[in-house]
């Protein structure tokens, strides 16, 4: 996904299932590709069941989505909650972003 291969990474995670990921970590997962491919509503449906789960992933995948939303006010209160859960301290949002969007 990050490598700008969003529609194969969806694919992958059809025909292989996503493994060991299951709920929010695979959701969230979906949603950023969702949010690389342009299916919003897919992805805000996805963010949505999770937002009230204090989680480091569900987070990052909302302030991703208020990223290419271009809403500010959610980016950073997104950002503000995966600051309070963040568990590496080399992470960083930006790190989210595809290679070739940046």
């Amino acid at each position: 996904r990050r490598l700008g291969r969003a529609a194969d990474a969806l694919k992958e995670m059809d025909r292989r299932g996503v493994g060991r990921l299951v709920g929010a970590d695979a959701d969230v997962i979906r949603a950023r590709i969702f949010v690389d491919l342009g299916r919003m509503d897919e992805a805000k449906a996805l963010l949505d069941e999770w937002q009230a789960t204090p989680d480091e992933e569900v987070a990052a995948s909302c302030w991703y989505y208020a990223r290419a939303a271009k809403d500010r006010a959610a980016m950073s209160e997104a950002e503000v909650e995966w600051q309070t859960l963040r568990s590496s301290p080399i992470r960083t949002l930006e790190q989210l972003v595809p290679y070739e969007t940046k």
